[in-house]
């Protein structure tokens, strides 16, 4: 499933992990207790793990003249970035289609 950044970051994370009690013997970490209950969303494109799903610009070409066959050879193209955000994905699961 393709995300722009802002959706991504409302996801939970089932990776993340904390130490949620700490006694002389043992540490027990989790990932929805303790801090993590209402910070272990994605962090989108900071984690290693984020894969961008498509690319962060569009290409325009250029045209020259017409020839006698009605026939315009591309003469240059450029990079415009993209209208809207860009769309990933978390790598950790591979992507769906």
């Amino acid at each position: 499933m393709l995300l722009t950044e802002d959706e991504a970051k409302t996801k939970w994370c089932p990776f993340v992990r904390a130490s949620i009690y700490e006694a002389a013997d043992n540490d027990v970490s989790g990932n929805r207790a303790g801090p993590l209950r209402e910070s272990g969303g994605c962090i989108a494109s900071a984690c290693m793990a984020w894969r961008w799903g498509e690319p962060g610009f569009q290409t325009e070409f250029e045209y020259g003249e017409a020839n006698r066959r009605g026939e315009r050879a591309i003469t240059g193209s450029r990079q415009v970035p993209l209208d809207r955000p860009r769309r990933g994905f978390c790598g950790l699961g591979g992507r769906s289609e």
